[in-house]
């Protein structure tokens, strides 16, 4: 029988910069990749000529992918190892970005971008249980911080490059970036990151790895069934939709309740009664609103409404918010040292909310160039004062051997936010233009209305962050001791 390894003696064995630079080169290459795309959409779709709702389906089909895998990935590292898990997703990840280089039609690219998205759900949870495995808990926030920090440049690396790419060469290149890169992560990690594991031999056999595959495959299908439905005009060509629906709705609900995957077992009631990892999977949640709400309102607001420029002029304005991040961040890892986590997340948003709150009566009109700057820099501010104590207070909460599962909720959780965020983003214009051409009969598309519908936002938005900075301080309760828990033979 195998001993079980004491993983508190191993944090020697990696230097804190190896550690960092080695999870980092994933973080960069993700992150730059997703904003880069971003930004690289228009040119994509005049290059395949494709219509709007095709294009769309290149940052949806990474969110469902991500959706339905991030928790099978997490398992996989919890029960078969995190650096061979993250590996795998570094090579999945390159091979996804190869295929990228060479696509040349709208089917090809979404073939490799869900590649693409399977990668990053192997390499985001195992890349921060490797963090967290291999720091102390008094280092385990600076560690956060680094990568937060490491985050916040790929977002500005990924706008430089789009904007680069897009005036001198074509989209398809910027993927050949990702191939040198990952590599050396795959390398530094190979070399470098000492093996390890918190569960014993016998029990990572015993792990259905199987079931939880079939789960993460029809938990893909029920999202990507649902995406197609509603993106539907008409009920013609609803009928395969529908079939796909309904088979695994069928599917993911008889694994669920039989437990065929640790899914339930995990995320059920040991979850809720977890004050501090369900208190921090919300903050997780609503801290991405003050992020979108400004992704979502501002570009448009210079764009269309000032008249600044177009859309890569405007990430040049909007860099202040990875900027922001990218500073916080980094001094926050450092003085959660000396301050407790849950201040710390209450700061950040309370900070979050009451950018947002302060916004909805600064902007206007002939607002100067410095208000959305200042805007989203204090944004990014805060942002950055409360994820890396935020998902320092997630792994603290969580024993060893479900670090790789808890990990993944925690990054479900921010995706979720994202979504909530558009859906609710898409209500509250939907119902200014209405309430706006019914009293003075201009809509959405003119000046006034949009205004309103920015400071719309930006309220809603602020008192749902306000909200979950009053249930944090009330429910949060952090239990120091669950990281040191281990599995009993």
């Amino acid at each position: 029988m195998n001993p079980k390894i004491n993983s508190s003696t191993e944090y020697t064995k990696v230097s804190f910069f190896i550690l960092v630079l080695s999870v980092g080169f994933g973080f960069i290459m993700i992150f730059s990749d997703i904003t880069a795309t971003f930004f690289l959409l228009e040119s994509i779709r005049t290059d395949l000529i494709l219509q709007q709702k095709q294009i769309q389906w290149i940052t949806l089909i990474y969110v469902v992918i991500f959706l339905a895998f991030a928790i099978f990935s997490g398992d996989l590292g919890d029960s078969y190892g995190h650096k061979m898990i993250f590996k795998i997703g570094v090579l999945v990840f390159v091979l996804g970005s190869f295929l990228c280089l060479f696509s040349n039609s709208i089917i090809f690219l979404l073939l490799a971008r869900v590649i693409l998205a399977i990668g990053v759900s192997f390499i985001l949870p195992t890349g921060i249980v490797i963090l967290t495995h291999f720091t102390s808990e008094e280092k385990r926030s600076v560690s956060y911080g680094a990568i937060y920090s490491i985050i916040g440049l790929s977002i500005i690396i990924g706008a430089v490059l789009a904007y680069v790419i897009t005036l001198y060469i074509n989209w398809n290149y910027f993927y050949l970036i990702n191939i040198p890169i990952g590599i050396s992560c795959f390398l530094l990690v190979h070399f470098y990151i000492p093996k390890f594991s918190d569960l014993t031999y016998e029990k990572r056999t015993r792990t259905a790895w199987w079931a939880d595959l079939i789960f993460a495959f029809f938990s893909a299908t029920f999202f990507f069934s649902i995406s197609i439905f509603i993106d539907l005009d008409t009920n013609q060509g609803a009928l395969w939709p529908g079939i796909l629906l309904i088979i695994s709705s069928f599917f993911v609900l008889y694994f669920a309740f039989t437990r065929r995957t640790r899914l339930i077992p995990i995320v059920g009631r040991g979850l809720r009664r977890n004050n501090q990892i369900f208190t921090s999977i919300i903050a997780a949640a609503i801290s991405v609103f003050g992020f979108i709400g400004l992704i979502l309102t501002i570009p448009d607001f210079l764009i269309e409404i000032q008249e600044k420029g177009n859309i890569i002029h405007v990430s040049k304005i909007m860099v202040g918010l990875p900027i922001g991040m990218t500073v916080s961040a980094m001094i926050t890892g450092i003085v959660s040292t000396k301050i407790k986590n849950r201040l710390l997340q209450i700061i950040g948003l309370i900070g979050i909310s009451a950018t947002l709150l302060i916004s909805s009566f600064t902007i206007e009109l002939s607002s100067s160039i410095w208000v959305p700057i200042l805007i989203s820099i204090f944004t990014g501010i805060f942002t950055g004062i409360l994820l890396p104590v935020n998902n320092d207070s997630l792994m603290n909460g969580a024993t060893r051997e479900k670090f790789g599962v808890v990990s993944s909720l925690g990054l479900i959780a921010i995706v979720i936010g994202m979504i909530l965020s558009f859906i609710l983003s898409s209500f509250i214009t939907l119902f200014t233009n209405i309430i706006m051409e019914n009293r003075t009969g201009q809509g959405i598309e003119f000046p006034q209305t949009y205004i309103i519908s920015m400071q719309t936002h930006y309220i809603i938005f602020g008192i749902i962050i306000l909200l979950g900075t009053v249930y944090l301080y009330f429910k949060g309760k952090e239990k120091k001791e669950a990281s040191t828990t281990h599995i009993e033979e």
